[in-house]
């Protein structure tokens, strides 16, 4: 049999078997459509906040204060200083969408706390929280290393009703810090399936305080001064950690 002849019935012979081969060593496309929403919590890891008081004679001299640890509370809503100490979120939830292929995450950061103590038949309450949309740019959207960059702009707040002894007579009263916050933002994502992330990123933020303390029981006198007066600038820079889901 001629050379020719043998090489064409060789061919033949294996091409039930080249065939399967090739299939399975070419790769799959994805069963999974492209994202759409992004669902994340995170927290601090590490922290530095700079509390710069409004007024020195009041409220004392500028303070800093650096810590780190996984699940605690952030130090600008943890602190004692410009916040009030109270509005003490751990974690943050936060959800957005997915735009331009997958590039863009549009969304907002959640986080609220409620708190009540029981003392000497006193009840004081504590609410405070925070509402911060977001944007993010990620680079390289498909691979497992995305690093993103954005900012975010927000406000949060809280409150704290107790009972104190005012000019001689227990009194029940409110004192309420409002405050806008903003900052840029960036980091990575790093997908350790196709659905879940690791994020850690780093983040400065930028908070202008305002409080009030009133009398709420019994009524106070007529005429009493009860607008918010700013406390304090307070700087933060925060590398935080997280996880993602991707939908």
């Amino acid at each position: 049999m001629a050379p020719r002849s043998l090489l064409l019935a060789a061919s033949l012979a294996l091409a039930p078997v080249s065939w399967p081969t090739a299939a399975l060593a070419a790769p799959a496309p994805s069963a999974n459509p492209p994202a759409k929403v992004r669902v994340s919590v995170d927290t601090d890891f590490f922290g530095f906040t700079h509390y710069d008081p409004a007024n020195t004679d009041l409220d004392g001299t500028n303070t800093n204060v650096v810590g780190f640890g996984l699940g605690r509370p952030t130090l600008i809503d943890g602190g004692d200083r410009g916040l009030g100490g109270l509005d003490r979120s751990v974690l943050g939830i936060g959800v957005g969408g997915l735009l331009l292929q997958g590039r863009v995450v549009l969304g907002a950061r959640l986080a609220f706390t409620i708190d009540g103590a029981l003392r000497n038949g006193r009840n004081d309450t504590a609410v405070g929280g925070r509402f911060v949309p977001f944007f993010e740019y990620m680079f390289g959207p498909y691979g497992r290393l995305r690093p993103y960059v954005g900012a975010h702009v927000g406000f949060g707040g809280s409150a704290i009703t107790f009972e104190d002894d005012f000019g001689g007579a227990v009194a029940r009263a409110r004192t309420s810090v409002i405050y806008p916050v903003v900052g840029p933002q960036g980091g990575v994502h790093v997908f350790l399936v196709d659905r879940v992330s690791l994020d850690a990123g780093l983040t400065f933020d930028y908070l202008a305080p305002f409080d009030r303390t009133v009398q709420i029981e019994p009524e106070p006198p007529a005429g009493e001064d009860e607008s918010y007066d700013k406390s304090s600038d307070v700087f933060n820079v925060a590398v935080t950690l997280g996880l993602s889901a991707w939908f």
